[in-house]
């Protein structure tokens, strides 16, 4: 009795925990917009890439088009690590003893979806072009310069 209440309490836990909150709107206009999840991961507990679908689903019955996905930095973490004495006594007043102090910077990343409704045009401020989509650019044309 004990070892299923424990399991019950943990799934609820689990469940509360992964609600359907992970996926939300960054931008939303009438056809087009930014979904937002921690990571572009399907797996259990969270299921975020299932949570966005579904939120896209809600939104818009008609079907979206993905135009664009890609991890995206929000913000960073900076650890700072000290060791040594230099918050003694002795190292404030007579500088006798050392410090080293080291800094960790972690970004903190999104996955965003851009996307468009299937019966409208994708928006041109909102898809960013893929490294080596397109066609090739032309090769650099010589420039002349005057001097006044």
């Amino acid at each position: 009795m004990l070892r299923a209440t424990t399991v019950g309490v943990f799934v609820t836990g689990m469940l509360l925990l992964t609600g359907c909150t992970s996926a939300r709107f960054l931008s939303l206009d009438a056809d087009h917009g930014i979904v937002a999840i921690p990571n572009n991961t399907n797996s259990w507990p969270t299921n975020y890439r299932r949570s966005a679908d579904e939120l896209l689903r809600e939104r818009f019955p008609q079907g979206v088009v993905i135009d664009h996905e890609e991890e995206t930095v929000v913000r960073q973490d900076v650890t700072v690590d000290r060791s040594g004495n230099g918050d003694s006594l002795l190292f404030k007043v007579f500088g006798i003893g050392s410090e080293s102090r080291t800094e960790h910077t972690n970004n903190i990343t999104e996955w965003h979806i851009y996307f468009h409704t299937k019966d409208a045009p994708a928006p041109a401020a909102l898809v960013k072009p893929t490294l080596g989509t397109g066609p090739p650019m032309p090769p650099p044309q010589p420039t002349s310069v005057e001097n006044s």
